[in-house]
């Protein structure tokens, strides 16, 4: 293990009676409290299988954890997925899903609310049928949203498409907004190019978004990177999306941050966090999770840094009240073609890293 990156053990398959946990989500409140979310897969480590949201918090920096909270259930066969939470102000707003409540990719959405760092909830309101231009086949991230400096709220994801015989065809990236705290939702236009998921957005320096997206395509005809589009109107509309190669893929969902660097100077990065495996190696799986800075809005990515060498999966990475950086992520055995529900993802596992140790590649 490297000896620049302190980490533990934030939730373990099988603690609680839990079989699997998966999609982290970390995030930290305006008092500096660390909110580690997960999906509890019950049973099995299958998507949409039986599951509940769950939550550990933390006071010191993730020193240690608080016991597991559920905070939503699952209701007997129920999937609640994908949290994506974002902070405003004093509250916590967690953005997630009833996976497949009404039928296949026909999800409900579902915001609840916190005025205590996480500690008490509200009851989940299903924004579904109230959301404008709202579509119940949108995915939310997985990760976070964003509060821009106009207040406006964003959640990033994607939407899945259909054909004329029902069947999945596609899927675009694109983000949920509310301008008055989450009372009220809009949907935004997709982004061009075809087979783009699992987003994640940050606001830069000139009040424009900058959209992380997976890309689904399959090897060959994978481009062996990420998809990239900005917004100039708070992600309402998106430019053209272009290729990163500089950000590889294998693929997988990535995380995806920007801060300001905690010295005073005013400068600010862009964090970027992923298996970095190549795609066009024989036998290649996710592995090394990494993670990449960059020091000009994303136009190139000179820093690197490997946290764990072996499998590991999606990641939720956030600037520490310490001054270093979290990163939640997923890790364990599974090697690329073993059976889904056997697969052994062993937990989340939370690492600290100093910024200076994300060393020029």
């Amino acid at each position: 293990m490297n000896s620049k990156i302190d980490q533990n053990d934030a939730f373990k398959a099988g603690a609680d009676g839990v079989h699997t946990y998966r999609i982290p989500s970390l995030l930290v409140t305006a008092n500096g409290t660390l909110l580690a979310f997960a999906e509890a897969r019950k049973f099995s480590a299958l998507d949409a299988s039986p599951t509940d949201m769950v939550l550990k918090r933390s006071f010191d920096n993730g020193d240690t954890w608080e016991p597991l909270q559920i905070v939503l259930p699952g209701i007997g066969e129920e999937a609640i997925m994908n949290p994506c939470p974002v902070i405003d102000g004093g509250e916590v707003l967690l953005f997630c899903m009833n996976a497949h409540k009404t039928a296949e990719f026909r999800h409900r959405h579902l915001l609840l609310r916190s005025r205590d760092d996480g500690a008490t909830w509200s009851e989940a309101q299903d924004l579904t049928d109230s959301t404008v231009n709202g579509d119940d086949a949108f995915i939310p991230g997985p990760g976070v949203g964003i509060r821009m400096r106009t207040g406006r709220l964003v959640i990033p994801g994607y939407s899945i498409i259909r054909d004329a015989a029902g069947e999945r065809c596609d899927c675009r990236g694109r983000v949920l907004y509310s301008d008055d705290h989450g009372r009220s939702w809009y949907l935004g236009d997709m982004v061009s190019g075809d087979n783009t998921n699992e987003s994640q957005v940050v606001e830069l320096g000139d009040g424009s978004l900058l959209l992380s997206s997976r890309i689904q395509k399959q090897h060959p005809h994978h481009p062996g990177c990420r998809s990239l589009a900005v917004s100039r109107d708070g992600g309402a509309t998106w430019d053209e999306s272009f290729l990163k190669p500089e950000l590889n893929e294998m693929p997988c969902q990535g995380g995806f941050i920007r801060f300001e660097v905690p010295d005073g100077s005013g400068r600010a990065l862009l964090l970027f966090s992923n298996p970095d495996a190549r795609l066009d190696l024989e036998g290649s799986s996710r592995t090394r999770m990494t993670v990449k800075i960059s020091e000009d809005e994303g136009r190139t990515w000179p820093r690197k840094l490997l946290l764990h060498q072996d499998f590991s999966v999606y990641s939720s990475p956030a600037l520490l009240p310490d001054g270093r950086i979290g990163l939640l992520y997923e890790w364990g055995n599974y090697k690329w073609g073993d059976d889904l529900d056997t697969r052994a993802i062993e937990g989340l596992r939370f690492a600290r890293i100093r910024i200076r140790d994300v060393n020029f590649d």
